[in-house]
C-alpha cells in the first residue's frame, strides 16, 4: 500500500513543483490547460483565495508532488468550484 500524504501550500517553494504536476498531466490529457510558476503565481496571488484553505497537495512517499487541488469560492456569485490534478503514474 503506498503512503500519500496530504498538505497545505507552502507559498513560493511549492510553485515549480504544482507547474511540473499540472504540465506532466497536460501531456496526457491533452486539455490546454499547462501553466508555467508566473500564471500560477498571479492566480494564487487573488484576493479571493485562501490559501491555506483553497490549495491542498498530495505527496508520496518520497516527498514527490503527485496530487494538486484548488477550491474557488467566488462571493458575487454564491459559487464554489473545484479542480485538481494526479499525476498520471500515481497508483488510483
Amino acid at each position: 500500500m503506498s503512503i500519500i500524504t496530504r498538505r497545505p501550500y507552502r507559498g513560493e517553494i511549492d510553485l515549480d513543483a504544482i507547474a511540473n504536476l499540472i504540465n506532466t498531466c497536460e501531456t496526457v490529457d491533452q486539455l490546454e490547460e499547462g501553466t508555467s510558476v508566473t500564471e500560477l503565481q498571479q492566480s494564487f496571488d487573488d484576493p479571493f483565495i485562501d490559501k491555506e484553505r483553497d490549495l491542498c497537495l498530495w505527496q508520496d512517499a518520497n516527498d514527490q508532488l503527485i496530487g494538486f487541488g484548488r477550491l474557488w469560492i467566488v462571493p458575487s456569485d454564491s459559487a464554489y468550484y473545484m479542480n485538481g490534478k494526479t499525476h498520471t503514474t500515481s497508483p488510483n
